[in-house]
Formats: C-alpha cells, sequence, structure tokens
C-alpha cells in the first residue's frame, strides 16, 4: 500500500476520533488513541524520509485544531437528548445527540 495514503488515512482517522472525543464521553479513550494515530503517521512518514515526515508533522499539526473547529462549531446545532425506559426492572437510560431544528 502507498505509505503517503498510510499517512493520510492515519492522519484522517486522527481527526475523526477528535471530533468524536468532543461528542463522546469516553474517558479520554479516544483521545489517546487519536494521538497514537497522529504519532504513527509521523513516525511513519519519517520513515519513508525526512521531508515526508515533516509534511506528515505539518499536516498532523494542522488537522487537529480543524478537527477541534469542526466539533466546537457543531456543538451548538446539536441537542442532548435523555430516554429513559421506566417500566424495566432497572430503569435504563441513554443519552444522544439530535440536530436542533
Amino acid at each position: 500500500m502507498n505509505p503517503y495514503l498510510i499517512c493520510a488515512l492515519l492522519i484522517f482517522l486522527g481527526s475523526i476520533l477528535v471530533v468524536l472525543e468532543v461528542f463522546i464521553p469516553s474517558g479520554g479513550i479516544l483521545g489517546i488513541v487519536a494521538g497514537t494515530a497522529f504519532v504513527y503517521a509521523v513516525i511513519h512518514g519519517f520513515n519513508e524520509g525526512s521531508t515526508t515526515g515533516l509534511v506528515v508533522l505539518l499536516g498532523s499539526a494542522v488537522a487537529v485544531p480543524i478537527a477541534l473547529t469542526i466539533a466546537f462549531k457543531l456543538w451548538p446545532k446539536l441537542s442532548l437528548i435523555h430516554i429513559s425506559e421506566p417500566t424495566r426492572r432497572y430503569a435504563i437510560s441513554y443519552a444522544g445527540f439530535c440536530v436542533k431544528k
């Protein structure tokens, strides 16, 4: 597989995980996995060459603020809903996001 494609996919995966970290309470696990994807992309880039590594490092440095900006711009457009099922023997409660109209 093309090493540039692998780096691009890892940066994309890390960016998606950063956005999900904002919306899903994972206790930081998604953030750690996102950071790992970015670090692996940079390491893989530097294994291909110093120029490739620097480009991947720059791409990662740009991708994180863009992903966070997108996440926080989406935040006000979403509404947190609470769903509970009190009819069960043990009450179950869910939380989720829906788009405001």
